[in-house]
């Protein structure tokens, strides 16, 4: 018999506690495990005129926040300046947030957000986006 073993399963079926890991393992693997999420994920594409976030010191492609009122509410940020050649963002909603807010404006939603993070609420996005909001439907 070996020493050890590798184990690689879905999150799913160690939740479930499916597999019987002896010796069990340590607690903060297990809770760890309890804790992590997965689900659908929404992405709201953005296009502006100007590149407003490579402004801030120490700009970043991948950028975020999150708030305990709205956890999963466009949380993280990509910018896809580069590949696109223009100023483009995609922001991310998850979670039970997700679900509330499905059919809602997520244009305007994701710009107030993406003004908290980038501008620190000093300067407006609006104005400075080209979008429409659509329909996650089918994204599951």
């Amino acid at each position: 018999m070996g020493n050890a073993v590798i184990v690689t399963s879905s999150l799913g079926v160690l939740q479930r506690n499916m597999i019987r890991f002896d010796p069990p393992l340590p607690p903060a693997k297990q809770l760890a495990i309890k804790r992590m999420g997965f689900g659908a994920l929404n992405k709201v594409a953005l296009v502006f005129d100007e590149p407003f976030w490579l402004q801030r010191e120490n700009a970043s492609d991948i950028f975020g926040c999150i708030h305990s009122s709205d956890r999963g509410l466009y949380f993280m940020f990509y910018n896809l300046t580069g590949i696109l050649r223009r100023p483009a963002l995609v922001a991310l909603i998850s979670g039970e947030v997700r679900a509330r807010i499905l059919r809602g404006p997520h244009v305007w939603l994701a710009l107030t957000r993406v003004s908290s993070v980038t501008c620190a609420g000093l300067v407006s996005c609006a104005g400075r986006v080209q979008g429409r909001d659509v329909d996650g439907a089918g994204d599951d």
